[in-house]
């Protein structure tokens, strides 16, 4: 009569098993705060200040984001903060929507790489070519 409980178990197993998402779990690996490692532009790494290296995105499980950039046209290193939200609309694909520009959606292929996340923007014709290289913080 254990033979019942057994199939039992095994279709609960299953069940749990399979009821999670793919897309859940890949979601997942790009949740948290990333810091900035090096930005490329056009082929060739911007030489970032200090100040420009505390620079950090944090994407959050409700799909929104905070950026927070910091630049030193005042001489000072001066944060300057973003949000908006961000989803996930293919296989590594994300889209990047500011809340002050919601007409304008940034998107980016996404790749990991030992501990580090790079955005490639998906550019049109003619425009510059753009990565942006993390690594998470927590």
């Amino acid at each position: 009569m254990k033979y019942p409980t057994y199939i039992s178990l095994f279709f609960i197993a299953t069940l749990l098993l399979t009821s999670c998402k793919k897309d859940d779990v890949e979601n997942d690996s790009i949740i948290g705060v990333w810091k900035i490692v090096k930005i490329i532009e056009g082929g060739k790494e911007l030489s970032l200040t200090d100040c420009e290296l505390k620079g950090t995105i944090e994407l959050k499980a409700d799909n929104t984001y905070v950026s927070i950039s910091y630049n030193t046209e005042t001489n000072i290193c001066t944060p300057e903060t973003f949000s908006g939200k961000w989803e996930k609309v293919g296989s590594n694909i994300i889209h990047i929507i500011d809340l002050d520009y919601p007409d304008e959606i940034e998107k980016y292929t996404y790749t990991f790489k030992n501990d580090e996340l790079t955005f490639d923007e998906i550019i049109s014709a003619g425009d510059i070519p753009y990565k942006i290289v993390l690594k998470k913080v927590n």
